[in-house]
Order: structure tokens, then sequence, then C-alpha cells
């Protein structure tokens, strides 16, 4: 949570906020989000991740592995990705 209140005191010093913390910041970051992004890496299919993404639809995610942008939701973001999804028979 420091490390938030930190990245918020200097927001105005960077063009684009990339963070790694999975959705943790996302009620910190809600105003930024047009210049901010997250990289998903870990499972996105974990219990409490669905409402999450929902009450954040609007957070732009891009993902580092296929799986997971797979298995995160379709949203608005300008960074939300779905290709490259392995098909099933």
């Amino acid at each position: 949570m420091a490390m938030l209140e930190n990245v918020m005191q200097h927001a105005h010093e960077f063009d684009i906020l990339h963070f790694h913390t999975e959705f943790i910041h996302f009620p910190v970051v809600r105003d930024l989000r047009q210049r901010s992004v997250t990289t998903l890496h870990g499972r996105a299919d974990l219990p409490d991740q669905p409402v999450a993404y929902e009450t954040f639809s609007d957070a732009p995610l891009v993902a580092s592995r296929a799986i997971s942008r797979c298995k995160a939701p379709v949203g608005t973001g300008p960074a939300r990705c779905t290709t490259d999804c392995p098909t099933t028979s």
C-alpha cells in the first residue's frame, strides 16, 4: 500500500504508469486509467477476479501469456486483448 501511495504522489511526473500488481491498484488509479496499463502475469481464473474485472471493466489490461488473455474478460479498455487463444474441440 505504501508503494501505491508513493506512485500516486509522483504520478504527475510520468506519461504512462505501468503496473504489474494484478488488480490491487485498480481503486487507487481509477482516475489515471487513460494513462495507465496493467500487465497480468498470473492466473486469470481465481475466484475473486471476475468481480474485480467487472467492477473495474475500464481498466486497461494486457497479459504476458496467451492463456491469461483467453481467461481474462473482454472489456472496453484500450489494451484489452483476447487474441491467440488456444482452441478446444
